[in-house]
């Protein structure tokens, strides 16, 4: 607990900012004092905030990357409820395909991922990251596969080559054993 010098009245530590400036590490005013003071002389305040910022970027870029990480949770739960309430209108909102557009680029693949050629229920919307343009329809394999890869032809192409090569060199170990 803790008396606000201004409006003179016990409060809650939580009723203060924090200031670890101050032996209590709590500011001297309550939060609501604080307000209001500010409210009635802006001045003081104006352009406070974004000159520390100017001078503190790495500490804003951390607290950037902490309030993602803190809110990754519900904002992932606020998109997967969107696409079940609607998820051929999420399709339209995110690829710019509308379902009926989507539906013939299934049909047209017979329900088989484009790289697999496995049929499947429900197949991923492939698109260009750069341009937004759907490539086609993969299964979530092939989908995160391509992601992983960097949608890079060129590595594509070098973990090909790898995977042939590795076969092949263990092709040649076991005989040689």
């Amino acid at each position: 607990m803790k008396e606000c010098p201004t409006c003179q009245l016990t409060k809650e530590l939580s009723e203060f900012y924090r200031n670890r400036s101050r032996p209590d590490g709590r500011a001297a005013q309550c939060k609501a004092c604080e307000r209001e003071h500010r409210a009635e002389n802006p001045e003081p305040f104006r352009g406070a905030r974004a000159a520390w910022e100017q001078r503190n970027p790495e500490s804003v870029r951390a607290k950037g990357r902490r309030s993602h990480e803190r809110h990754r949770d519900r904002r992932n739960q606020q998109k997967r409820e969107a696409r079940q309430a609607d998820p051929l209108g999420y399709i339209e909102r995110r690829y710019g395909i509308t379902p009926a557009q989507y539906e013939a680029l299934y049909a047209a693949q017979n329900g088989q991922c484009a790289i697999c050629d496995e049929p499947h229920a429900r197949l991923h919307i492939d698109h260009h990251h750069g341009t937004g343009d759907v490539r086609g329809l993969l299964c979530k394999k092939c989908n995160l596969a391509l992601g992983l890869l960097r949608d890079s032809p060129e590595i594509a192409s070098r973990a090909a080559d790898y995977l042939r090569s590795v076969s092949a060199m263990s092709i040649s170990l076991e005989r040689s054993a």
